[in-house]
């Protein structure tokens, strides 16, 4: 007799899960059986007292598998508990056994069990006692045993439990929820109760197929919805090779939906055909190190992922949507559902807008219990009542999309801000990107010959005037005379209204922007002169721009070591006076700011081009964009004035 390493108590501890609970403890040897390559499962038993069709007492019941068989000559598989040499890998559907526990699991239904086992040519029995798991009688058979290949596995049943009915009903409905995503990953398997094939069918709510073609590779896939979640095994893909063997699966990620809509896809291909699984694969989840050979493959697996879930969303909606009208139905009967015609609503619109509801976020409902459910529903009818139902619809189904991670992650995000602040935010960046576009469009388009300053460029600029730098306030706008904007920047900004404005000067400045800095007390402002896009800039323009900033750096009452003037020239492009003004600067380090001229440290004169200044802002946005994944408005055929109206703030 040979003595395992553990206590017979301390086995039935680890097992107590299994306790009274004899079918669990059944599925665990057809799982051993299947772990040993097996395709047919016996399960056979028979009373011997019988009645009045009835069946009395303990029925003599074994397990009979045509697998590969046990090896007893080696002691790691049968002397050591929770220890085996079966590698249980998340991403491979067998071996499911791994710890060596499934065997003592007939301690919740049987006194005893027997092995016979058939490995090769060698033929072994072993015997253990629910009273002394630790203990087990292994003997090497010389004599022919009524076994061919496989092993039979004799039980001494005690427990009641073990009735017809169990037999009948409680365990062909116990395997098939266990057993039916694997059956239809191996046909050719399969499981019987006293002769009589256990049918998997009736799990079943709908199936499809489809064909994809990517890159030249096809896929055939097979979607089996199921009517209730598989015990142990969330909704999955499996993906087989051209011959239909298993060579990995994964989850479908939509497992956390709440919604019942409990699936497995079937995905066969050539495509499959060269993988082997690596273990040192660290992000098997998002499909990066998945595929033997790499960037080709991941390209077309990462397609084949997208085009699974559209398919499945598209099948995910309408189950949805018919699982909707039922619970309304239910809700009715118990009262759940109000009555809201005294609130104004008619009750067909109610019960369509729930529908929806329950179609984008049904763990409102089915995590609920039927007093939280009226709460929900009562509310619901409320905001109805404001007119936002299409407002409450997009909320809801952009919420129910955000992973659980996302989810956490925004609760964390309006402990710190609010709604209002964050909606805010991505409103003035979409804005920020259609100016941006629209500058383009309007410049640079085929009608940009037609563009005016004041009209156009101007209207634009003087809402936008961040493009030339954030935290600038329009001080003034083609609002008057040089005289009269000085005179109200040094009386207003400045503080300086003793103080006169020498110049006489009636020219117009086209932007004035300024800002001051409160703890060092440096004011900042920016002069600019804009030029509409068939003005090719040059000598004329120059001196434009250049007796402007002359004309306020003389102004003493403007000036001092506090205060800083930027004069810009902008235009769509420039001729060779100007190009010679900003190379003479280039040893300034500042050629591709357009530097061209450097009065003193506190007044600088440039010249851009408005593709850089675009170009620079697209370069800061565009990865805002993305991130937010923000669909830019299609400006295609609209007329200028049209797009200058539709940067307009509101």
């Amino acid at each position: 007799m040979t003595k395992i390493d553990i206590t017979s108590e301390s086995i039935k501890n680890e097992l107590k899960n299994f306790k009274d609970k004899p079918a669990n403890s059944i599925l665990e040897y057809i799982w051993n059986g299947f772990d040993a390559g097996a395709n047919n499962i016996n399960l056979n038993y028979s009373f011997s007292i019988n009645a009045g069709g009835m069946s009395f007492g303990y029925p003599k019941f074994e397990i009979i598998d045509d697998g590969t068989g046990w090896n007893l000559d080696n002691d790691f598989t049968t002397k050591l508990f929770l220890v085996s040499q079966k590698k249980n890998s998340p991403y491979k559907s067998l071996p499911q056994g791994k710890d060596g526990v499934g065997r003592f699991t007939f301690f919740s239904f049987a006194q005893s069990a027997t092995w016979e086992s058939v490995f090769g040519e060698k033929k072994f029995k072993l015997r253990c006692s629910a009273d002394t798991l630790d203990k087990y009688i292994s003997e090497k058979l010389e004599e022919e045993i009524n076994l061919e290949k496989g092993t039979k596995v004799s039980f001494d049943v005690v427990s009641s439990k073990l009735n017809e009915v169990f037999f009948e009903k409680d365990l062909k409905k116990v395997i098939a929820e266990e057993f039916c995503w694997f059956i239809k990953l191996y046909p050719q398997k399969n499981i019987y109760i006293n002769g009589e094939k256990i049918a998997f069918d009736g799990l079943v709510y709908n199936t499809e197929n489809h064909k994809l073609s990517l890159l030249n590779n096809d896929f055939d896939l097979d979607i089996v919805q199921w009517r209730s979640k598989p015990t142990r095994e969330y909704s999955k893909y499996y993906f087989l090779n051209s011959s239909g063997i298993e060579s990995f699966k994964r989850t479908s990620g939509l497992n956390n939906k709440s919604d019942d809509f409990y699936h497995s896809v079937f995905v066969r291909s050539n495509f499959f055909d060269n993988f082997e699984y690596r273990e040192n694969c660290d992000d098997v989840d998002n499909g990066q190190n998945i595929l033997p050979i790499f960037e080709e493959k991941k390209k077309v697996f990462n397609e084949l992922l997208g085009n699974i879930k559209d398919i499945l969303e598209k099948t995910r909606k309408p189950y949805l949507r018919k699982i909707s009208a039922e619970r309304i139905s239910e809700w009715k009967e118990k009262h759940i559902l109000p009555k809201v015609c005294d609130l104004g609503i008619n009750q067909e619109d109610y019960d369509s807008v729930v529908k929806e509801i329950f179609v984008v976020a049904p763990q409102l409902f089915t995590n609920s219990n039927d007093d939280q459910r009226k709460f929900i529903l009562n509310l619901i009818s409320s905001l109805l009542s404001t007119e936002d139902k299409n407002l409450i619809l997009k909320i809801l189904e952009q919420v129910y999309k955000l992973s659980d991670e996302e989810k956490k992650d925004l609760e964390n995000l309006l402990d710190r801000t609010t709604l209002s602040n964050i909606i805010k935010t991505i409103k003035e960046i979409d804005h920020r990107l259609l100016v941006i576009n629209s500058l383009e469009v309007i410049l640079f388009g085929d009608e940009s010959r037609y563009v005016k300053e004041v009209d156009h460029l101007q209207k634009i600029l003087d809402e936008n005037f961040w493009i030339f730098g954030d935290g600038y306030r329009l001080f003034s706008t083609t609002e008057g005379a040089i005289r009269k904007t000085l005179t109200g920047f040094k009386d207003s900004i400045l503080r300086r209204e003793v103080e006169p404005i020498v110049t006489q000067s009636k020219k117009e400045l086209d932007l004035f922007l300024t800002k001051t800095d409160i703890t060092t007390t440096i004011t900042r402002s920016i002069i600019i002169e804009i030029k509409r896009p068939s003005v090719k800039l040059d000598k004329k323009e120059y001196e434009q721009i250049f007796e402007y900033a002359e004309t306020i750096i003389k102004e003493k009452s403007c000036n001092g070591e506090t205060i800083f003037f930027t004069f810009y020239l902008v235009g769509t492009d420039f001729g060779e006076h100007i190009q010679r003004q900003i190379e003479a600067m280039e040893t300034r380090g500042e050629k591709q700011s357009g530097l061209a001229f450097v009065f003193d440290r506190r007044h600088n004169l440039y010249i851009r081009k408005w593709s850089d200044i675009i170009l620079e802002q697209k370069s800061r946005y565009t990865f805002l964009q993305e991130k937010l994944n923000i669909e830019m408005k299609c400006l295609d055929g609209k007329a200028i004035d049209e797009i200058v109206d539709g940067t307009k703030t509101n």
